[in-house]
């Protein structure tokens, strides 16, 4: 891994494209030689350490207090990591945390349930709900164009 991220670093041609170095070693191995890896990552220009499955506070305390470092946190529902807010991962110190399935998984039980109420419903009901939901993102549209 060492040798990719140095690849990686003699590659890279813009200063705002970052080196992200992701471990899971920790399930593995632990987590004293998870960080011993990290270091050796950031040795190698890893600009930014993902440590993967830290299970709770003390895991994501001791990374941040041993790494000098951008941190990610991977904070994904049925994950091996306890969820903690973004306010939570910032107080640990943490720079950057993502949700990779969190919309996705709102945005189908929202579309699930739109179809559970859609079965329910007769057809013109269905259409003037359409229309205005149209209406609706074309003004959201609208809105977005004049502020920017």
């Amino acid at each position: 891994m060492v040798k990719k991220i140095k690849e990686c670093v003699a590659a890279k041609k813009d200063d705002n494209f970052k080196i992200i170095a992701r471990s899971d070693a920790k399930g593995v191995e632990g987590i004293d030689k998870m960080i011993e890896r990290c270091k050796a990552y950031i040795d190698a220009g890893a600009e930014i350490i993902f440590p993967e499955a830290l299970h709770n506070a003390q895991d994501f305390e001791k990374v941040r207090k041993e790494l000098s470092c951008y941190l990610l946190a991977n904070m994904t529902e049925f994950g091996k990591s306890k969820l903690f807010n973004y306010k939570e991962l910032e107080n640990f110190g943490y720079n950057i945390v993502i949700y990779p399935v969190t919309t996705q998984r709102l945005a189908m039980k929202n579309v699930e349930d739109g179809l559970r109420t859609f079965m329910l419903m007769d057809i013109r009901t269905i259409l003037l709900i359409k229309c205005r939901l149209e209406k609706d993102y074309m003004s959201w549209l609208n809105m977005k164009n004049i502020t920017h």
